[in-house]
């Protein structure tokens, strides 16, 4: 069996260019070493080109004057010829080089960011903040990673030219080489300024830009349509988004013709550099301290070197500053904490007999709040037994399960299962224990038996996903679908079939059945259905788990009433605990949530109807 490529980790840390090039070179040593020997070449080429147009030169003229025999060119000719071929093949080269290792770099990036970003605790999911940095830094990061390990080579191989170019003006005329740096100075400067504005401004704009997309989407996408068409505010937002580019285009602008005076001193310095350098070279030819061959060589040269202080430099300082900004989430990024065996598959838990799950005095609070949301909580969950958890909206329902399924650790208090502490237990036991069904489940837009088999990809079996199917009742919707459990669900696919909104449900409870796992929990994701079709889906849900444990999250009273045994979750903790009829006897909060719910089961089918 071939062993596994180790990927490069993700440096934990303040991130640099330099920290993005070492990547690169440790995700292709080769690659990386042949594109820096490729610029270093490139850095020579104009040397070359330098000398053997001088050569060239300076040997046709002494032909001509009769000093050299004629096939005295011949050699300079084909050096000259040869370097110009030599520039085609490198370019040629370089230009696969960098396609080669932008594929590498791109892939494997991805494939470290994919699991970073999996590996994450789940506190960071749902905190605004660092959900959007992890947005950011994560959009395209082999691209991004790529760029920046590379243009360290060449804003490297840039500076190496200009400094080597007027290094070689001061030893042939010393003065020259004050003149150019003279010119150089203020126009590296100004280019740096305006490299800087073009980034503010980019930075200032990109919210803007953001608001003004987010109108354009309400008159462009499908998803307004409806309300678009009912509301009739395509007019009002086409307006709001003109308003919003307008005011883009206005800072855009003001930046455009700031720096088009700089753009100008700039080349007008550039020109006074190359001029001066010239004039200074055709004084020392007439004196015959150089060649004409050497002056018509270099006349080339300094021109690549006025391009490169009078755009290329702006251009490398406009792109780092862009750059620092995105190495700043990166670095943040970097140093979130991952959860331990996150990757891990589920272990197989089929056989696991706990017994019990006990929360003793459990307290918790939200990473970042004050507001306890369980407060010494304490219930026990029996083994085979149907308990469902009922209150109002944000009593502490679906935080339960959060902390029972290991999404968060930092409770106070004791999760027992089978008598050994939840911390006791490796995160893809965990995994192994329950099958979840959340109220925002998830819709996978791939085949229909790969969507069920994601609830245990430790297993591949079409027949386990036909009984799954069969017992949540979507045999009827699978005849359906043109290909069977090949179908592919949604509209991502041309061939692929949208179902509707219960179907969807039910397919993400076949999902929880099909992983078999000892406890299976739903957790509200019928909350979009009116109460009598919730209460269908959870009888429903109660006979295929049956003689299995099962926990159901609700706050409609007509579903949780088929459970063996009810807790009302107030305050942070279990108020009561108690089957249906014993609870409404009782004349407590069940009673009185039940009163008020109690027209809306009048016609409700419960267990007989999937009897």
């Amino acid at each position: 069996m071939k062993k596994e490529k180790k990927l490069p980790e993700l440096k934990r840390g303040k991130w640099r260019l330099i920290d993005c090039f070492l990547f690169d070179f440790k995700v292709s040593p080769f690659g990386m070493t042949v594109f820096i020997l490729t610029n270093v070449l490139w850095n020579a080429l104009p040397y070359l080109r330098l000398f053997t147009t001088a050569s060239f030169v300076d040997t046709a003229l002494s032909v001509l004057r009769g000093d050299s025999p004629e096939s005295a060119i011949i050699f300079p000719l084909v050096s000259l010829f040869a370097v110009f071929f030599s520039s085609s093949l490198l370019q040629t080269l370089e230009q696969t080089v960098r396609d080669m290792l932008k594929t590498k770099v791109w892939t494997v990036t991805k494939e470290v960011f994919f699991k970073k970003q999996a590996s994450l605790k789940y506190r960071y999911i749902e905190d605004s903040k660092t959900y959007d940095l992890i947005g950011r830094a994560c959009s395209e990061p082999g691209g991004r990673m790529y760029d920046r390990g590379t243009r360290v080579v060449w804003m490297a191989w840039r500076v190496m030219f200009i400094i080597s170019l007027i290094v070689t003006v001061f030893a042939k005329v010393w003065w020259s080489g004050l003149i150019a740096i003279a010119a150089a100075i203020p126009a590296v400067v100004m280019a740096v300024r305006s490299g800087l504005d073009d980034y503010k401004t980019y930075f200032e704009v990109e919210k803007d830009s953001r608001y003004a997309d987010r109108y354009k989407s309400f008159v462009m996408t499908k998803d307004y349509l409806e309300e678009r068409t009912t509301f009739g505010y395509a007019p009002y937002a086409v307006k709001k988004w003109r308003e919003a580019k307008l005011g883009i285009d206005k800072k855009n602008l003001k930046t455009q013709v700031r720096n088009s005076r700089r753009e100008n001193i700039i080349t007008s310095l550039t020109w006074v550099m190359y001029g001066a350098i010239m004039i200074s070279l055709a004084f020392a030819v007439g004196r015959g301290e150089l060649s004409a061959g050497f002056f018509i060589g270099f006349a080339n040269i300094l021109n690549t070197l006025r391009w490169n202080i009078g755009s290329g430099v702006a251009w490398d300082v406009r792109w780092s500053a862009q750059a620092k900004k995105n190495l700043g989430d990166l670095s943040e990024f970097s140093q979130l904490e991952e959860q331990e065996g996150a990757l891990d598959t589920p272990a197989d838990m089929s056989s696991f007999n706990f017994g019990k799950i006990e929360f003793r005095d459990v307290s918790f609070k939200y990473p970042g709040t004050d507001r306890y949301i369980l407060k010494n909580c304490s219930f026990t969950i029996n083994e085979g037994e149907h308990c469902a958890f009922v209150g109002v909206n944000g009593a502490g329902k679906t935080t339960i399960t959060k902390l029972l399924t290991g999404l968060y650790d930092e409770y106070e208090g004791d999760i027992t299962i089978g008598g050994k502490n939840l911390r006791d237990f490796t995160y893809a036991e965990i995994k192994g224990m329950f099958s979840v069904v959340f109220q925002d489940f998830a819709k996978y837009q791939i085949p229909y038996g790969d969507a069920i088999k994601l609830g245990d990809v430790n297993r591949d079996s079409d027949e386990a996903v036909l009984r799954v199917t069969d017992e949540i009742g979507l045999s009827d919707a699978l005849e359906k679908l043109h290909s069977g459990v090949r179908t592919p669900l949604g509209k991502a696919a041309e061939d692929g079939v949208d179902l509707s909104g219960g179907e969807w449900q039910r397919v993400a409870i076949a999902r929880a059945l099909y992983g078999n796992r000892p406890v299976s929990i739903l957790d509200e994701p019928t909350a979009a259905l009116d109460p009598i079709a919730e209460s269908a889906v959870y009888a429903l849900f109660k006979k295929v788990t049956e003689g299995k444990s099962a926990v159901f999250i609700t706050h409609r009273l007509g579903a949780a009433r088929i459970a063996d045994r009810i807790l009302v979750i107030d305050g942070g903790a279990v108020a009561e605990s108690g089957s249906h009829d014993e609870l409404v006897k009782a004349g407590g909060i069940y009673a009185e949530m039940f009163s008020t719910q109690k027209s809306w089961y009048e016609d409700a089918p419960g267990e007989e109807a999937v009897s």
